[in-house]
């Protein structure tokens, strides 16, 4: 079971898109994002922010059940049929509109990633779609990394794009980026697309396409999940060398040391010039365990 269960989650802005589950049979992390449109959040938070709070709760109820397959349950928790409210979180018609721009103008609808580890009997269970990451330590001291880099790399792209505008152009980073905004939207979308990548969204088409693992219980000895906000730890900022480092720090220290280093940093460089990325500040979210099988 996992044992020992540290998470945090802290919104980059007033609304976290993020989501953390967990038991001692299962965990999980969500990171949604926003359309690109320009719909503002009601009462209820943002659009994404709502579509993670929805799956992330019919997760906490339902992965427990062994008798149906991470695959099944997420097609349950996105609850695809058109002409459902979704408990409220949705209107009819905000949900209707949610399928037909996840179908055409994939750009303004919700999504999110999601990575799963999820006990079944002497198995460990990894499912992921999007761009989370998760890291496993074996018994043996060895530490793999889990990451579908998909995203991550026509993300990278287009950040190299806004760093040489920013410097033909004279400008920071920061202000380059309403230049990229249709580079943003040519890949969004390519959501859900076999030319583009592969997410959760309304309509449930990308769950089939996620990376499916089975480990042996007793091998495993920690794991980690984490929304590509805490990975910048590595992958942006470079405050440790490589997620191996990651996850044995993650072991050692507590996360709110961790991400408060991290907001530090983001803190130093408020137009992105020395580490150029898509906004100030993402949300960031972790949750590390240990396993006793």
């Amino acid at each position: 079971m996992f044992q020992s269960i540290k998470y945090i989650s802290k919104p980059g802005n007033i609304i976290n898109e993020d989501y953390v589950g967990y038991s001692d049979s299962f965990l999980f992390v969500l990171d949604g994002a926003t359309g690109l449109g320009n719909r503002k959040p009601n009462e209820k938070g943002t659009e994404a922010s709502r579509f993670v709070s929805l799956v992330g709760e019919r997760l906490q109820s339902c992965l427990e059940d062994l008798s149906k397959n991470t695959k099944e349950i997420l097609q349950k928790a996105v609850r695809i049929s058109e002409n459902y409210t979704i408990d409220k979180t949705f209107s009819d018609s905000e949900h209707a509109e949610l399928i037909e721009h996840s179908r055409g103008q994939a750009y303004l609808s919700p999504s999110a990633s999601i990575s799963i580890f999820r006990i079944n009997g002497t198995l460990l269970e990894y499912y992921g779609l999007g761009d989370c990451t998760a890291t496993i330590q074996f018994q043996d001291g060895s530490i793999r990394t889990i990451h579908e880099d998909t995203i991550t790399l026509m993300d990278q792209k287009v950040i190299a794009t806004m760093a040489e505008l920013a410097r033909k152009k004279a400008v920071t980073v920061r202000e380059a980026k309403n230049e990229i905004i249709p580079f943003l939207i040519e890949n969004r979308n390519k959501k859900n697309t076999q030319e583009g990548y592969w997410t959760l969204d309304a309509t449930g088409i990308g769950i089939a396409h996620g990376i499916h693992l089975t480990f042996p219980l007793q091998e495993v000895q920690s794991v980690s999940l984490m929304s590509d906000g805490f990975a910048q730890i590595c992958d942006t900022f470079y405050l440790v060398r490589n997620f191996d480092e990651l996850h044995e720090k993650m072991a050692k220290e507590d996360l709110s040391d961790m991400v408060k280093e991290l907001f530090d940093i983001q803190d130093t460089d408020p137009d992105y010039n020395q580490y150029p990325r898509f906004k100030h500040r993402d949300d960031t979210t972790v949750i590390f365990s240990i396993l006793n099988g």
